[in-house]
Parts: structure tokens; sequence; C-alpha cells
């Protein structure tokens, strides 16, 4: 699958709508997952929820779509970047020693990604065009 980096509108964090259980510990995810080019010829955009459920391990035992970002094929492929990037979230801490196991669900927001032009030398420098 052919992929793009781009920042994910309204959170270069996922938005953890769980309540953070207590204790000493936090759960750290990756940054935005890559937008698929393949939903970009669709400008495919949306919110997906993804339900993670932590191992005692601190590692990711368990990944769903708990709402999808959209009916089409093109939004499928944003739910599944956004799995794929939040199975690598860690919990971080422990309780005697071991990370506890429970649930959390996590918030991906995404926009079509903007092309950015670049810059030449004479925009860098402020001339303009007679």
């Amino acid at each position: 699958m052919a992929c793009l980096a781009v920042s994910w509108a309204h959170a270069a964090e996922p938005i953890e709508l769980d309540p953070e259980p207590a204790g000493p510990w936090k759960v750290n995810c990756p940054p935005a997952p890559l937008y698929p080019l393949a939903a970009l010829k669709d400008r495919a955009e949306g919110t997906t929820a993804v339900r993670l459920t932590f191992g005692a391990n601190g590692v990711v035992s368990n990944a769903a779509v708990a709402r999808r970002s959209g009916e089409t094929p093109s939004h499928a492929k944003l739910d599944a970047a956004a799995v794929k990037a939040l199975k690598r979230c860690r919990l971080e801490g422990t309780i005697e020693g071991k990370p506890p196991e429970f649930m959390r669900t996590v918030v991906w927001e995404v926009d079509v990604p903007t092309p950015r032009r670049p810059a030449t030398a004479a925009s860098e420098a402020g001339a303009t065009k007679p």
C-alpha cells in the first residue's frame, strides 16, 4: 500500500476518549499515521476511533475500529492506517513491577492533505514580477 506522510488534522497526537486510569503509567502513541495515497483520489477524510487493549507487557494486544471514518472503501483505508499506527502505542509505568491490563479508545481525525509548493529563490527573496 502506498502512503503519504502528512499531519492529520486537529491532532499531532491522538485524542484519548477514555480517562487515564489511576496509577503511575502513561499511554504513549506514535506520531500521526501515513495518509494512504489510494484514499487521496477520493479525498477521503474523517475521524476514526480505535479501541486498544493493552496486555500485561505494555504492548497493544488487540486494536479494533470502534467508529469508522466513513462508509467508502477509501475510508476503510484511512481506518486501517489508524489501526496500524496505533498498534505501536505502548503503556509505560507499572504496578508492582508490571503494567496493568486495560482498554483505551483513541481517536484520529484526518483531512485531505494539501501539497506544499517548493519555494523558489525569487519568492524567498521577496522578488516580484514586473
